[in-house]
């Protein structure tokens, strides 16, 4: 993807913006946790979180790929991968919408969002047998019902 500007530009974008999108796809964080994420959430190949919508605790298991991409991405700030703590952390999402945005009009998938991939995830989760009541607990969602309404279909 083109740099149009900040900080990281050719590869070490790519790293990063690899990196974000993994996460987003594996994790089935919303883009404000993902971007906000702290780095001593991941112990091992797990991600321990409270999600910002429930303050639900949840582990995570990532994938190999992913927690080698996290490492490869440059570090912006010590205690988070993707967020400098210089702007508030809606900005910082803001941003990151934006980066998507470029990511996915190049990938010509139109109308593309980040929610694409938390829904991914959810629907990779019950096509290989994980119960509903657990993958509402590891999307966040205040009642069972909200992730039926969305996935059981």
């Amino acid at each position: 993807m083109k740099c149009r500007g900040g900080k990281y530009r050719g590869p070490e974008n790519a790293r990063r913006i690899k990196a974000f999108v993994l996460l987003l796809r594996h994790s089935g964080l919303r883009i404000g946790d993902a971007v906000t994420l702290e780095r001593r959430r991941i112990t091992g190949d797990k991600l321990f979180l409270y999600t910002a919508k429930t303050g639900t605790a949840v582990y995570v298991p990532l994938r190999y790929d992913v927690l080698i991409a996290l490492e490869a991405a440059p570090k912006i700030n010590e205690q988070y991968f993707f967020w400098s703590d210089e702007s508030k952390p809606e900005s910082a999402s803001g941003d990151w919408q934006r980066v998507l945005k470029g990511v996915f009009k190049e990938a010509k998938i139109p109308d593309g969002h980040a929610h694409r991939f938390r829904d991914t995830f959810a629907v990779g989760l019950l096509q290989a047998g994980v119960a509903m009541d657990r993958v509402s607990a590891l999307l966040g969602h205040s009642s069972i019902k909200v992730t039926e309404k969305h996935y059981s279909p």
